[in-house]
């Protein structure tokens, strides 16, 4: 097998994980936008990595909306995201650092 045909296969079986792509990215978009404007925090007053987390969330969520809303590792990942996040506020609370009055 060539690797056009195993990257196929590979997109194939991600199709049926995952969703289709585009309506994958539509859905993660959609999520995004709304975020943003119904959000009424500054994007400033966001760590990078809070940014980040939230988006990979809902990249996802995109993909529970869209694919196999049963496969686990969808949801482990937003957990993992999520802890990731937790980890370095624990961080910062401990040195002191942490605002949370926003």
């Amino acid at each position: 097998m060539d690797k056009k045909q195993e990257i196929q296969e590979v997109l194939a079986e991600r199709r049926k994980t995952h969703g289709d792509y585009p309506r994958v990215a539509l859905l993660h978009f959609l999520l995004q936008d709304t975020f943003d404007t119904a959000s009424t925090n500054e994007k400033s007053t966001y760590y990078p990595y809070q940014i980040i987390a939230i988006n990979m969330i809902f990249h996802k969520l995109a993909r529970i909306g869209c694919g196999n809303s049963c496969e686990i590792d969808h949801w482990r990942d937003i957990a993992g995201y999520a802890t990731l996040v937790v980890k370095e506020l624990e961080k910062l609370d401990k040195e002191g650092d942490v605002d949370t009055t926003n």
